[in-house]
């Protein structure tokens, strides 16, 4: 396949990565008036992505396609334009987005087993009705693009039977897993314990996490209402040098950026081991965005808390008396 295009004030990398899968085909350099152009070839179709700095597009690569890429890489994701060939998965957007956000909200509000088989069936069957109404009828390409989706069910299921184990094994009332000397980005270091005396609400996200990103509205609006009681919100990144190039100043860079960018308050945090941190592994966290609830003497009010569009939130802030 030819992957050629142009990207304007592109990243300092100079480069533009083509992935199949979590296997990188090849990094392409770009050139200085931002054109690339490069010829490779597929040994098996299937989904990938285009990554360009901290950036990256899922798009489906074949060989004999000729994709094309123009982007703007000061607002990358809403000037992207592909074509060529994988524009059909692309050009899904918002609606395949739209119905990964329902199930993973519906899955993780019900974690039971029996919610799961019915809402996977149902997300199952929607996905490929927008597969065929998109145009996007190949066999082997549906194919690919459904066994991809059901690897993702398959995480999916994990994830609620670790949400289930997961209240059996942290209990309310017990002592809570903590984190220690996690850096801040107004400078120095915090520890769980530097909150002994509020209730905390923690946020565990990364720049990455787009279904995080959903929710700061959310959860700003109920800071404001919240900012005079006894309770801190804590935001933890997940940004670790894994997800940048592996690079620690990266992934500190990318990190510093969003916060500021978003305006972004309260006491915001990253581990630089991400999903390998202590804390998040006696958490069982494997899936952001995750939220979890401390009371004022260090123990565990919910380990897998709503999630701040979810009403369900505020109510249990006024049982809790905050």
């Amino acid at each position: 396949m030819i992957f050629s295009g142009e990207i304007k004030n592109p990243h300092e990398s100079k480069k533009v990565s083509l992935y199949l899968g979590q296997k990188l085909l090849k990094e392409i350099p770009i050139s200085e008036n931002g054109s690339f152009r490069d010829t490779l070839s597929v040994d098996e179709e299937g989904l990938g992505f285009i990554v360009h700095g901290d950036n990256f597009i899922q798009i489906y690569l074949k060989n004999d396609f000729e994709t094309v890429l123009r982007v703007d890489n000061d607002d990358f994701y809403h000037t992207i334009s592909i074509k060529g060939g994988g524009e059909e998965y692309f050009n899904l957007g918002d609606q395949s987005y739209t119905l990964e956000e329902k199930f993973t909200e519906d899955i993780t509000d019900i974690p039971t087993l029996e919610n799961f088989e019915t809402t996977s069936e149902k997300y199952r069957d929607d996905y490929v009705e927008l597969l065929n109404e998109n145009g996007i009828n190949d066999p082997v390409q549906l194919d690919n693009l459904v066994e991809a989706l059901d690897v993702f069910i398959g995480r999916s299921r994990t994830m609620v039977e670790g949400k289930i184990d997961l209240k059996e094994e942290l209990i309310k009332g017990d002592a809570s897993p903590t984190f220690v000397n996690y850096d801040n980005i107004d400078g120095g270091t915090s520890s769980l314990s530097d909150f002994r005396g509020k209730y905390v609400y923690i946020d565990l996200w990364a720049t990455w996490c787009g279904p995080c990103m959903k929710e700061f509205p959310v959860l700003k609006e109920i800071e404001a209402e919240y900012k005079d009681r006894n309770i801190e919100f804590v935001y933890i990144s997940l940004d670790s040098p894994e997800y940048h190039g592996n690079n620690k100043e990266r992934a500190r860079t990318a990190w510093v950026n969003f916060v500021e960018e978003n305006e972004l308050g309260n006491v915001q945090l990253i581990t630089d081991k991400g999903f390998e941190s202590d804390f998040l592994k006696k958490y069982k966290i494997g899936f952001i965005p995750r939220y979890i609830i401390i009371d004022p003497e260090g123990n565990i009010v919910s380990p897998d808390a709503p999630r701040p569009s979810n009403p369900r939130l505020l109510e249990i802030f006024d049982e809790l008396g905050i």
